[in-house]
């Protein structure tokens, strides 16, 4: 136990610990205020310890195998990433493992973007990109971080990966490659309103067999897209047209998690581009 917290030189939680181990958590507890109070490791709260004394934690090392030492944190990092993706990420990093350590990684950075920490998304998707052992582990970790720059509406960074990204596509899910072609034509028209109409022209060719009914997200995504674009284009012809399909996705909305975003952008469209008196009706339905 000693000689695996030592190696991973950081904060292990315990419980993990307790499974890789295969011991009961009570023993682990003991044993390990045994070794808190001997000076070798050290408790950071109730489920976490990290070494403690330097040159114990160096010589507890010596009486293990390295290799033995690498597989045990393996098995930690799977064990952790139940409670924490980026310190399975970390172990995993230890143990020179980059494609599990790449998935963890990107993991974590997406559970930033989802409360708002863009700039730590930014710098664990960055670390992926530049030790990621795999296409595959950088395409996805370069997709999100064109999320987080839409997102902090940077759209001339965010066009450049998405351009980036649309050569090597088939790395991507069905699902994350129609987010990613609807999202492309968004920021073109962020950039540039006269880009509207081949932005929805694009759109409107993903096909939607592609699709499977169970990616609500994908279909929520292409559509909250459209109405941004039809808005930006300020043609009533191209509003209509995605106003039809914000009602059409909204009578299935309770299969879709995200009707409320999407009623709110048929509210939105229908305000802009018909005025209150036809913005109302959408409201008051929806907002029931």
């Amino acid at each position: 136990v000693a000689a695996i917290v030592a190696f991973c030189d950081m904060r292990v939680d315990t419980r993990a610990l307790s499974q890789v181990i295969e011991r009961d958590q009570p023993v682990i507890d003991r044993m390990l205020t045994w070794l808190c109070d001997l000076g070798v490791l050290h408790r950071t709260s109730e489920s976490t310890v990290e070494p403690g004394d330097k040159f114990v934690c160096e010589a507890v090392q010596r009486f293990v195998p390295e290799q033995d030492l690498i597989a045990a944190v393996l098995q930690l990092a799977k064990k952790t990433a139940r409670y924490s993706r980026l310190d399975a990420a970390r172990l995993a990093d230890k143990a020179d493992d980059r494609e599990m350590a790449s998935r963890y990684y990107v993991i974590a950075a997406v559970q930033a973007i989802r409360i708002g920490a863009y700039p730590d998304a930014i710098d664990l998707l960055s670390r992926v990109i530049n030790v990621a052992s795999s296409d595959r582990a950088t395409v996805y970790a370069k997709y999100w971080l064109a999320e987080v720059q839409f997102l902090l509406h940077r759209y001339d960074e965010a066009r450049a990966i998405y351009a980036e990204l649309l050569c090597h596509q088939s790395v991507l899910s069905v699902e994350k490659r129609a987010i990613l072609c609807a999202r492309n034509a968004q920021v073109m028209t962020m950039i540039d309103s006269d880009h509207a109409g081949a932005a929805l022209e694009v759109i409107s060719r993903i096909p939607p067999l592609a699709l499977k009914k169970s990616d609500v997200a994908a279909r929520a995504e292409i559509l909250l897209a459209s109405a941004a674009i039809a808005i930006l284009s300020g043609s009533q012809e191209h509003a209509d047209v995605v106003i039809h399909k914000l009602k059409v996705e909204l009578d299935t909305r309770a299969t879709n998690p995200r009707w409320l975003d999407i009623a709110a952008a048929l509210c939105k469209l229908s305000l802009i581009t018909r005025g209150y008196a036809e913005a109302l009706p959408f409201s008051r339905g929806y907002g029931n």
